[in-house]
Formats: C-alpha cells, sequence, structure tokens
C-alpha cells in the first residue's frame, strides 16, 4: 500500500504523503526516507527538489528465537521478526556521474597490449623451465613416498593402521 503512494513522487510529496498515513509502517518508511534524501544530499549533493523516489523495497530480515514461560515449567517459542526497509531516491540530472567513470577507463592500443602480452608470456617461460626440470624435486618426493611406506609397515600395514592403539 505504502510502495504506490510514494514510488514515483518528489521527495517532498512522498514525505508529506507518509505523515498522513496511519500506522507503524509509515513512521519508519519515513525515516528511511529522511536518510535516504540526507544522503543524497550530502554525498551526491543533490537538492531535495530534484529527487523522485524511484523504489521502495521491504525484505524479510533475521527472526530472533525467543520462549516465553508457562505453566508446569513448559515454554512456548516465539519469534521477534525484523525486516530490511529500503528506499531509492534518484534525481535525472545525475546522470553525468556515469560518463564521468567512462571517461575514467584506461584505453590501450594494439602495440601497447601486444607489448604487455609478450611481458606476460616472457614471465611464464622461465615457469615451464622449471617445471619441466623437475630433476630436484623428483627425488623428494620419492624419498617422501619410501619414509610413509616405512611408517605404514612399521606400524603393521594397511589392515593394522585403522585399529591401531596411538602410540605415546
Amino acid at each position: 500500500l505504502l510502495r504506490s503512494v510514494i514510488i514515483g513522487k518528489s521527495a517532498e510529496q512522498a514525505r508529506t504523503q507518509l505523515q498522513w498515513q496511519n500506522g507503524k509502517a509509515a513512521k519508519l518508511v519515513a525515516k528511511v526516507l529522511a536518510s535516504a534524501i540526507a544522503n543524497a544530499q550530502n554525498d551526491f549533493e543533490i537538492s531535495e527538489e530534484e529527487l523522485t523516489v524511484v523504489a521502495l523495497d521491504v525484505d524479510e530480515g533475521i527472526k530472533f528465537k525467543r520462549f516465553n514461560p508457562v505453566s508446569r515449567g513448559m515454554a512456548h517459542s516465539f519469534q521477534k521478526r525484523n525486516c530490511h526497509i529500503r528506499v531509492v531516491v534518484g534525481s535525472e540530472g545525475k546522470k553525468s556521474s556515469k560518463k564521468k567513470v567512462k571517461a575514467d577507463i584506461e584505453t590501450l592500443t594494439v602495440e601497447e597490449l601486444a607489448k604487455s602480452e609478450r611481458a606476460v608470456e616472457r614471465l611464464e617461460e622461465p615457469k615451464k623451465e622449471t617445471a619441466a626440470g623437475d630433476g630436484e624435486a623428483a627425488p623428494l618426493d620419492a624419498a617422501m613416498l619410501s619414509r610413509s611406506k616405512n611408517k605404514v609397515m612399521q606400524q603393521g600395514g594397511d589392515k593394522k593402521k585403522t585399529h591401531r592403539r596411538k602410540s605415546i
């Protein structure tokens, strides 16, 4: 009900509409709307006259599970429910900020891109050589395998491995 009342209206009109609505929800949405207007004025330097309400979303929040004591030492459970209220305000004159973001994107020429690709290939080549020349790494792996096999055999083989007593 509140969504249809304030979406598409200016921030001032939405604020006055919410003041005259009955119920707790109108007060909470008015509070969030005031915060959104203040953020737009502070962060983006947009006046309140330029702002319009674009969207209003209310989503389910976290539920706190509590218990109520009753007779004979029992307890009945209940939930304290919360919600997330999101009000989006915007102005049509503020679309220029997207152009500034696009202007900040760095462009590369084909020559610069080719140079950077060659540099990456040069960095990867020594890695390939070390991976191919595993002369030093292979004996370490073989030594570790032989140690682990010896340890298993000392402890009675694979069958006794699952049913052995821990050594102190």
